[in-house]
This record gives C-alpha cells, structure tokens and sequence, in this order.
C-alpha cells in the first residue's frame, strides 16, 4: 500500500545516504594528504620563473589510495604533501618527483624560452656561464616507522640532442645531482666514489640508458639538506670535459625535488635559481 511503499522508500534514501557518507568517509581518510592542489600535474607559480608541479609518473605502481599535494606561493617556501606504497611492497618503484622547475619540461617552457637563463648551450657553460642556486629542504615523516620512507633529494638537469635543438619532445640526456637520499641509491654503474664539487666528495654512476637515454648521477657521499650559492656548471662541466656530452647540446631544464620510492610525509623547499651566461652576446 501506499504507506508501506513510503516506508521502503524512507529505508532505501537513508540505507543509499548511509552508504554515500561511508564512503566519502573512507575517501577521505584514505588521501591523507593537504595542499593547495592535490591534481596529477597540478602547478603553482612561484616567482623568478619557477613553479612547482605534482609530477606522478610512477604511480601506476602505488596502492590504491596515494595522495600527492603541492602548496606554494611567490613569497614563501614550496611544499609537498605525499603518500605511496607499492603495490608489490618494495621500493623499487619511483613514484612521483613533485619538483620546482626552470626551463624547458618536455616540450612546454611554461614562461617562454629563453626566461629564467634556459635553454643554455653546454659551450657557453665551458667558457664561464653559471648556475648559481641554493636550496635548503625540510622533511617530516608521518610514517609510524619512522626509517622506512624512502626517497632522493635531487636535480634533474634535461639536456637536448647533439643537433642543437632547444625544444625537442624528449631529452637526450639526462644528469641527477643527489645531495640526499634515504634506503636508495642511484641507479647506474659506479664510475668513481672520490670526486670533489662544491669542496665536498662526490660518487658517480653512469646508466647507459636502456630506452635511448643516458644518465648521469652524482651522489654526494657527506648527505645534506642545505646547500648555499653552488654552481651546477660544476658537474655539467665534468661531464663535457670527460665526453660524455658535446659542446653542442644544451641544457633545456633544471628541476629540484625529491623522487618518491615509499613513504607518508612531507617535504617543504626553499630554493632559489641564478642563471648567468655572459658569452650570451658575444656570440651574436
């Protein structure tokens, strides 16, 4: 009858509103993270032609339920909120690099080529052009076991084809410069353990690089999370000087953040990026 039918139609509307507000529940309790944008490839602007981006390119490999969030502004530090665990309960997986970046990013320079310093040809960087940067990192872990994240504070320097060209869809190389890390490494072949930059030792790995692409790690042996007005020529200048690029190629991008194997916490950045070339003119 009609009573009986408004009956069940009040039990199925709370029994569907019940199950609705159990699940956003779960939904939320399981992205854990908080942010200003906590989207795949999210950006925030921040000044002096950086942004920070979400970057989860990994994480096909993650469990259901990881979170990646950014927050940052032009007048204060950048952070990132995350959490991931592989689905096969390693961490051989990198699944994220949210990162601030300056030039080049496959494909896009987000304020136009040229602003900020990039792209910049690897023989300018030989006759005295510089990236001067400094960059101090704070980490908070929320993992209940407290050494088991694990993560690489790192650059990541993009360099173009041997052709000259500043706009390619790929890089053709591709340079990390670890200055610090938790349960990993680099991947790679150890080249040399007692290499000197910044007036501190250094080991190098060399990846050939299985799809086409090389890599070049350095991995600094003393770790650290701060680091004051060095220069990223350095190493970029060790590797034209041993051949392994040619003066030929440039530098399209330079990206800082940290590579996300496993872990719940988060990571807040201040960094800052000089690019100088005074060969710009004199070779017009």
């Amino acid at each position: 009858d009609i009573q009986t039918s408004v009956h069940i139609c009040t039990m199925v509307s709370l029994t569907l509103f019940l199950f609705a507000t159990t699940i956003c529940l779960i939904l939320k309790r399981v992205n854990s993270c908080t942010g200003d944008k906590c989207n795949n490839w999210d950006q925030i602007d921040l000044g002096n032609y950086l942004y920070i981006q979400s970057d989860p390119w990994g994480s096909g490999n993650a469990k259901q339920g990881w979170c990646e969030c950014i927050s940052g502004s032009t007048s204060g530090p950048a952070t990132v909120d995350f959490e991931f665990y592989a689905n096969d309960g390693s961490n051989n997986h990198v699944m994220a690099y949210p990162s601030i970046v300056a030039g080049w990013n496959f494909g896009n320079y987000k304020y136009g080529q040229g602003k900020g310093g990039l792209p910049l040809l690897t023989s300018d960087v030989q006759k005295g052009a510089k990236l001067m940067t400094s960059w101090s990192v704070s980490y908070k872990t929320s993992n209940s076991n407290t050494t088991g994240d694990a993560f690489d504070v790192a650059w990541d320097i993009w360099l173009g084809p041997s052709n000259g060209q500043t706009n390619p869809g790929s890089p053709s190389g591709e340079l990390m410069i670890w200055i610090n890390s938790q349960n990993e490494t680099p991947w790679g072949t150890l080249k040399a353990d007692n290499l000197t930059f910044w007036n501190t030792k250094w080991k190098f790995y060399l990846n050939e690089g299985g799809s086409g692409t090389p890599l070049w790690a350095f991995e600094r042996i003393e770790k650290t999370w701060d680091v004051s007005d060095v220069d990223l020529a350095e190493f970029v200048n060790y590797l034209a000087e041993n051949k392994y690029i040619n003066s030929t190629q440039y530098l399209l991008g330079v990206q800082c953040g940290t590579e996300l194997f496993q872990g719940k916490g988060s990571f807040t950045h201040t960094y800052k990026l000089d690019v100088s070339n005074p060969n710009e003119f004199m070779d017009k």
